[in-house]
């Protein structure tokens, strides 16, 4: 099937960030994950989990010395279409919560992710 690539992007504004959990549900029997690639200024850690039942987990480091500052791509994610069919993006969120999707304010620790952005793809027959 045809690769989607989904770029993740974090408008951090006014603070810093030294990283990010991300939780993500997929559909699987629409899309699949190929390929996990960071940008420069991220790593992503060893705890990466793909699930077969449609789970991405992982997390996302500023460099050593580095941090995550104002509005930036952090990782494209690229998909390939199994099926016809529709597949929700989503980010598992809830603010405040830290074992869901965030990001870590740098210094402090604390959770500052307070919006997300879901999406959605529609697989057709060409």
């Amino acid at each position: 099937g045809d690769l989607i690539e989904t770029k993740l992007t974090l408008a951090l504004h006014d603070t810093k960030s030294a990283g990010m959990d991300i939780l993500l549900n997929f559909n699987p029997k629409v899309i699949v994950i190929k390929e996990i690639k960071p940008e420069p200024l991220v790593a992503i850690m060893p705890s990466q989990n793909i699930h077969k039942d449609g789970i991405l987990s992982m997390s996302l480091l500023a460099g050593p010395g580095e941090t995550l500052e104002e509005t930036h791509h952090v990782v494209t994610i690229v998909w390939q279409a199994l099926a016809v069919g529709v597949s929700e993006v989503k980010f598992v969120f809830e603010p405040g919560i830290t074992d869901d999707t965030n990001v870590a304010e740098f210094g402090t620790g604390q959770d500052i992710l307070s919006t997300i952005v879901n999406a959605q793809y529609i697989i057709v027959k060409k």
